[in-house]
């Protein structure tokens, strides 16, 4: 994925992963997965791809974003659960209560905009650049509001 066109998704996703110390889109298991465990492994997968096409670090404020656009568009529990969590984590760290509570209003604001990310055939267009990912989703706009805008730069080099 790293050879693919600078700025496609699949160069984006390679280049964010390599920066984390992380591989997972090779499935390098000999033994089929059974239904559930690909549910699992797909949303993780997606998940990193999310926060890839949204631009969303792996702090605890991109996570709170990315727990956000869950929580607001399929109302689980669990996304709720997790949300709160992230909240809380602004009373202990007061430092980075502002960006959470950013984070979590953009997260929202994206929920409103694109209702769901889990359906998109992401694999199918890996070559296809991430900007005409997010023209497509209807978030081009939007995404020059994110607090983590600085970060999608400075990550891909790419403007938004």
């Amino acid at each position: 994925m790293a050879a693919m066109p600078k700025g496609s998704l699949g160069w984006c996703v390679q280049l964010r992963l390599q920066k984390l110390g992380l591989s997972f889109l090779v499935n390098q298991s000999p033994v089929p997965e059974s239904q559930e465990e690909f549910v699992i492994s797909r949303s993780v997968r997606l998940h990193e791809i999310h926060h890839t096409i949204l631009g969303l670090p792996i702090t605890v404020a991109g996570e709170a974003a990315a727990t956000a656009f869950y929580a607001s568009t399929g109302s689980m529990p669990f996304d709720i659960g997790i949300l709160s969590s992230w909240m809380l984590r602004g009373a202990y760290a007061p430092s980075e209560r502002r960006l959470i509570w950013d984070g979590i209003g953009f997260g929202i604001a994206v929920g409103q905009t694109v209702p769901e990310l889990f359906s998109p055939r992401w694999e199918d267009g890996w070559e296809r650049s991430i900007i005409d990912w997010q023209k497509e989703l209807g978030i081009t706009q939007l995404l020059k509001t994110s607090p983590f805008k600085d970060d999608f730069v400075n990550i891909y080099g790419l403007s938004l």
